[in-house]
């Protein structure tokens, strides 16, 4: 048999009740958030890591893209003093980048150097050399003046 409670008696053990139910629904909530925030927290330490590890690869890499590109303006480009037969001279340098080729145009005066650079990942980038106050400087010119200068377009 079931007795009810009446009066003030049940109102205090519904009360107690909901203080309960409230109680425990506040603890779920609080567990839950730091269980997110411990996620998220170990999300971020790992996104970090990641990033900085991308970094560092990239950064090796700019590095020997940019040693490589060195040796080869020094040994490969730079060196216009060395006896080149008069008449045209054409050299490839190869990289897992790029290919250098150099085109090398000579009369009994004066020689002229031009280059086409191209990228694995796409653009082909065209220079011409000339020596100002005995200095090399290289301007950019069109893949059109390249081929009708050097004759490799014909």
């Amino acid at each position: 048999m079931k007795v009810e409670v009446e009066g003030p008696q049940k109102h205090q053990d519904y009360d107690a009740y909901l203080e309960d139910a409230d109680a425990r629904r506040i603890a779920r909530e609080k567990a839950e958030e730091e269980e997110r925030n411990r996620i998220l927290a170990q999300m971020q330490a790992e996104y970090e890591a990641m990033k900085k590890a991308e970094q560092e690869k990239y950064k090796q890499a700019k590095n020997d893209f940019l040693i490589s590109l060195d040796e080869a303006l020094n040994s490969f480009i730079n060196d216009l003093d060395r006896e080149y037969p008069n008449g045209k001279t054409v050299e490839v340098f190869e990289h897992k980048n790029w290919i250098i080729t150099k085109v090398t145009i000579k009369d009994n005066l004066k020689a002229i150097q031009y280059l086409k650079v191209k990228h694995h990942w796409g653009p082909s980038f065209y220079f011409k050399r000339e020596e100002i106050q005995s200095k090399p400087y290289y301007f950019c010119i069109s893949n059109s003046q390249f081929n009708i200068e050097t004759g490799e377009g014909t």
